[in-house]
């Protein structure tokens, strides 16, 4: 399974149609957004991509960004998300939260855990809605 990770695209249109374009090219599985979509029409504008969400700290707007991702046809799972993929359990968490962040970590329960700026055992693509950053480091799909 091939498995793309964003997050803090805050709105930014442009850098979502570049994210979900390289997403598509990469053919990833499933997009998972750890946060700050910031707006619903950011949400929406994830077409073409199996995306599940969380929530982020700028996330204040909460059913419509539940709306957006009904309206799209995938989900937004709140504000942690696990789940195994390939025999690996998988979290992601915006981190809003240092002691549940550590928490997270503490727990030793994840092979892949990814938190705001801090991602334990793979690489992920972070998108920052104002500065679109492109280099094979930044892109782990798995």
């Amino acid at each position: 399974m091939r498995i793309a990770l964003i997050s803090d695209t805050h709105d930014n249109i442009d850098n979502i149609l570049k994210a979900t374009r390289e997403f598509n090219e990469r053919r990833a599985d499933i997009v998972i957004h750890a946060g700050d979509y910031a707006s619903p029409i950011a949400v929406e504008s994830f077409t073409g991509v199996k995306l599940i969400g969380i929530l982020g700290n700028n996330d204040t707007d909460v059913p419509g960004l539940t709306s957006a991702f009904n309206k799209i046809g995938w989900e937004l799972k709140g504000e942690i998300f696990e789940s195994q993929y390939d025999g690996l359990n998988f979290a992601v968490y915006h981190g809003t939260n240092f002691n549940k962040k550590e928490l997270l970590i503490k727990s030793a329960k994840y092979d892949v855990l990814r938190t705001y700026a801090q991602s334990i055992k793979y690489n992920f693509w972070k998108n920052h809605g104002y500065q679109y950053r492109h280099s094979k480091r930044l892109v782990s799909l798995l």
